[in-house]
């Protein structure tokens, strides 16, 4: 298989370069002096990699096909310091493999991504493949969580922080789904088992982005609600004050009891309305701490 052996070359172990195994050995010494997990330290390892910055004018040279961009090998980027996802996926596979763990390789030819997957549990793992996806291309992107991409760029939009409600929010940049995937250069090693908590905990994101989006629907419509009580009360106190200057006692009267009554189921309108903005800010503020885990 060409496409095995292609991938191969910028993954391959050279016995003569010890820098990937004495960087690799670098985090996981950190991790230790911290007191980290085997997951924890295999977790920061990718965020070692994550926050390599992303080389957009390459991205977009290679997703608008002009130019003459080529992979770069792990050592090339860690010199430039900055690359595109398969020159991190390629970094990344080589520290966790230094570390024991077993890895793949996920290539989306569709959307022209590439990503890793660490060896995890299989009733777990991204596609079934007995290895959890991991993304390169941005920070605060987890383990067994396959993102979108940024429309023209090629890099993840991993959960981002949500803002309380407000009446102008504008809606989200265009993104792009990963699709169909390509599976190379499995090994077999440690597994990485930090996936269970983090899909439980995905759960959980996913329900309350569910709820808020169905929140934010409600919210448009209360407000609209709202804003046409006040104008129908903003009337009907110009048609009062008429009424009192052309000293019309009983229109002003009979006026009078029906701006009340009006006036009342407003403030029931409001008062639903601020309820369900409390709730919204309540949601929301779960959402952002989740996401930090």
């Amino acid at each position: 298989n060409w496409e095995e052996e292609y991938y191969g070359m910028f993954i391959g172990q050279n016995e003569k370069d010890s820098s990937i195994v004495n960087l690799s050995g670098a985090i996981k010494e950190i991790g230790e002096k911290n007191k980290l997990s085997k997951d924890q330290i295999a977790e920061l390892v990718l965020a070692f990699v994550q926050s390599i910055p992303y080389d957009d004018k390459k991205a977009e040279n290679i997703l608008s096909k002009t130019g003459n961009e080529t992979m770069s090998y792990p050592y090339e980027l860690l010199y430039e310091n900055k690359g595109v996802c398969s020159d991190k996926s390629f970094l990344a596979t080589v520290l966790l493999r230094s570390l024991g763990y077993g890895t793949t390789l996920f290539v989306y030819e569709n959307e022209n991504h590439m990503a890793i997957g660490i060896q995890c549990p299989e009733e777990y793992s991204t596609y079934g493949s007995g290895y959890c996806y991991a993304e390169t291309t941005s920070v605060g992107n987890k383990i067994g969580i396959v993102p979108e991409l940024k429309t023209g760029v090629g890099k993840a939009v991993g959960e981002q922080q949500l803002e309380y409600f407000s009446e102008d929010q504008n809606s989200s940049d265009g993104k792009v789904v990963l699709t169909e995937v390509k599976i190379f250069q499995k090994t077999v090693g440690e597994e990485y088992r930090g996936i269970i908590q983090t899909i439980k905990t995905n759960k959980e994101i996913e329900t309350l982005k569910i709820e808020i989006s169905a929140l934010s629907g409600e919210l448009k419509k209360l407000k609209n609600t709202v804003d046409e009580y006040e104008k129908d009360l903003a009337d009907r106190k110009k048609e009062l004050d008429k009424y009192l200057k052309n000293d019309e006692v009983d229109k002003y009267n009979k006026g009078v009891k029906k701006y009340n009554e009006v006036l009342e189921d407003y403030k029931d309108e409001v008062k639903s309305y601020n309820d369900k903005v409390a709730l919204y800010n309540k949601k929301v503020a779960r959402y952002n701490y989740l996401i930090k885990l």
